[in-house]
Parts: structure tokens; C-alpha cells; sequence
């Protein structure tokens, strides 16, 4: 039984590691008509700018800076960089 439990262990590490190795490369996002609430699982590659870009249905981008007490917006140029674990939210048409 011991070995059966261990065996089952392993297969499903096995064939599940290969899923979140590949949601590490590329970040699928299902984003809905108006605001969503989104944050990555690792650091884009790309900035805000090259980002809405990329994904033409994007309008902008904001987050929250807690030290200035304020939002950050792409549209006004004062949100420059994406990072894990932020939350972000993002206006879509």
C-alpha cells in the first residue's frame, strides 16, 4: 500500500510540474470587457507600454503605491515596470 501511495505520489508530481513549468514561460490572461483585477505569477520580460501593446485590447494599467498613497497609471506614464506579485488592474475594451 506504502508503495502504491508513493508511486502515485511521484506520477502526479511528475505529470504537474511539467504544467507550472510552462505557466512560468507564458502567462495566459482571460481578461473581461471593462476592469480586472490581475497580478503575475512571475516578472513579465516586457514593460507596461510593451505589454498594452502586445495585447491591443488593453486600455491601461494601474496599481497602488501605498508609500505615496496613490495610484500609478500607464496612461500618465508613472507606472513603468510590471513585477510578481503586485496586484494590477487592468482596464480592457
Amino acid at each position: 500500500m506504502i508503495k502504491f501511495f508513493f508511486g502515485a505520489a511521484f506520477i502526479f508530481i511528475f505529470i504537474f510540474s511539467g504544467l507550472s513549468y510552462s505557466q512560468t514561460i507564458y502567462q495566459p490572461m482571460n481578461l473581461k470587457a471593462g476592469f480586472n483585477f490581475a497580478a503575475f505569477t512571475v516578472k513579465p520580460s516586457q514593460t507596461d507600454a510593451e505589454f498594452i501593446a502586445s495585447n491591443p485590447a488593453i486600455l491601461k494599467i494601474y496599481t497602488y503605491n501605498s508609500a505615496a498613497g496613490s495610484f500609478l497609471s500607464s496612461g500618465k506614464g508613472t507606472l513603468i515596470l510590471l513585477n510578481a506579485g503586485r496586484g494590477y488592474i487592468i482596464k480592457s475594451a
